[in-house]
């Protein structure tokens, strides 16, 4: 988690009080914590069982549960300093529980520097997980769960999912409401992409819409009879206190809790993932430190390219002007964001967009491709239409830096969670540092922003003679200026490093703040 969002929890744990230091909405907490009672209850735990709360901000859940279940044996953590000091008064004013409750600090991806070899029963966590800044940290963390769980043991998640924010907001728009917008600190999951994360190590899944009446009765009606008195809302309504005790029904909240247990068969395989991954990362930092090999891969790049080296290839039946080794990155890229919206400038015969399209079509979901081309030809515009995965593909023909195609771009933009941007036009350094300035506000942190044809400036001087590019005018000098005012992205090293062959070095730009 960043420093950001500590110092957020920290500010927390310093002003509020009482039973509001990890959420405003006290009756939420309390709806939380009955449905993990009577969940935990029904599960089938050895008795004694042992609990890991993950993320137990001020203990006030945790010492609840271990009241309610007397069998119940409970490690709290949290990484944040000031949350744990009011667990541990909270825990100093049940001394019946001291023998059954225990508080560490701890990361929720590093599980095993505060846990050790400690296997559980259960694992829970409770909002937690979303104030993880990307998707691949938030895997990281299950897979960590999952690690410090016994074959069969239960993971509980109570986490915030998009789907379910979207129809509270749908719901609030139908009665003139304004959106409520994802705070800061928070990144919802979406539904597939948790999923996704949860089948390698744990079965049985299921998801529980149980807070779903509670937010459309307190984010929907209440909230409207608030605006139509000129009230603000309050927490601490009556309304929110009814609210507790509806039966479950729809899909109206972000919160839902996944209730799933793990794979008997994981934890040698759990054990040798880590071991694969360890290797290649080691290996990755080899070969970017390896410059014999680089400078052959950089000749070889020269040598090949005067055979047009890069048009040899299609994706299902379009050409595809890329090297194939940033295709398979491009790929990569792809399933890590799980971008809502890949937006292509430079369309050419449009394998690009078909390349995208399928991808996004494995996938699942409704992500959508945008291309944008100064010049669309009408051959390749009418190989492209009747192509079968054109159905989430949209052009627009004109310059990518023009003013009106921007306008055009964000428009089509607007409401996405996470946009990838690919520039692949003219490979002029004022063209690419207009298009990457345009662009880049579409990219979210933890998105990536891709510049094709860095290697222009790898080549010697004049190897590109009938074109308006060459060495110290390309899309990598258009890079290096971008990146000296815009603190918002960095080059992920790792991507070239592993390529070796490569047309984008330096052109994998990852953002790392919004």
């Amino acid at each position: 988690m960043s420093e950001t969002i500590r110092s957020y929890w920290e500010e927390r744990a310093k002003t509020c009080t009482g039973t509001a230091a990890t959420t405003d909405d006290v009756y939420m907490r309390e709806l939380e914590i009955s449905t993990l009672i009577k969940t935990i209850s029904a599960l089938d735990l050895p008795k004694p069982a042992q609990l890991l709360d993950l993320g137990c901000g001020d203990g006030y859940a945790t010492l609840r549960i271990a009241e309610a279940i007397p069998d119940l044996a409970c490690v709290g953590i949290d990484y944040s300093e000031g949350m744990l000091q009011l667990a541990d008064a909270r825990l100093n004013s049940k001394p019946a529980l001291s023998n059954r409750v225990k508080l560490l600090m701890g990361d929720a991806v590093n599980l095993k520097e505060a846990c050790g070899d400690s296997l559980f029963d259960l694992a829970l966590t409770e909002r937690c997980l979303i104030n993880f800044d990307s998707a691949e940290m938030q895997s990281r963390a299950i897979a960590g769960i999952a690690q410090q769980l016994r074959p069969g043991g239960f993971y509980i998640a109570v986490e915030n999912f998009i789907e379910g924010h979207n129809a509270m907001n749908a719901a609030r728009d139908s009665v003139g409401l304004p959106p409520i917008p994802v705070r800061f600190h928070n990144l919802y999951f979406k539904e597939g992409e948790f999923l996704q994360s949860a089948y390698p190590f744990f079965e049985d899944i299921q998801l529980k819409d149980f807070s779903s009446a509670y937010y459309y009765a307190t984010r929907v009606i209440y909230s409207k009879m608030c605006s139509m008195k000129g009230e603000t809302p309050d927490y601490r309504h009556e309304i929110h206190q009814l609210a507790v005790g509806l039966p479950w029904h729809g899909k109206f909240s972000p919160i839902r809790m996944a209730v799933m247990r793990r794979k008997a068969d994981r934890q040698s395989d759990l054990a040798a993932i880590g071991r694969f991954e360890k290797e290649r990362a080691e290996s990755i930092q080899k070969l970017g430190g390896a410059a014999e090999l680089k400078e052959l891969s950089r000749q070889w790049v020269a040598d090949v390219s005067k055979h047009k080296y890069s048009y040899n290839f299609s994706w299902l039946g379009r050409p595809f002007i890329q090297f194939p080794q940033d295709i398979l990155a491009m790929q990569e890229i792809i399933w890590q964001v799980k971008p809502d919206l890949i937006i292509e400038t430079g369309i050419a015969h449009g394998g690009g967009l078909i390349y995208y399209s399928s991808i996004l079509e494995l996938m699942g979901g409704d992500g959508q491709v945008l291309g944008i081309d100064i010049d669309i030809r009408e051959h390749n515009r009418v190989e492209i239409e009747k192509h079968p995965m054109f159905k989430r593909i949209t052009m627009i023909e004109g310059s990518s830096a023009d003013a009106d195609v921007v306008n055009q771009v964000y428009e089509r933009a607007g409401g996405k969670q996470q946009v990838l941007v690919v520039l692949d036009s003219l490979h002029t350094h004022d063209h690419v540092l207009k298009e990457m300035e345009a662009y880049s506000p579409l990219v979210r942190k933890g998105g990536y922003l891709v510049v094709f044809d860095t290697v222009i400036q790898d080549m010697p001087a004049g190897y590109f003679s009938d074109r308006p590019w060459d060495k110290g005018n390309n899309p990598k000098t258009a890079v290096w200026e971008f990146l000296r005012r815009n603190d918002r992205f960095m080059i992920d090293k790792d991507i070239a490093n592993k390529l070796l062959t490569t047309a984008a070095p330096d052109g994998y730009l990852k953002c790392v703040k919004d």
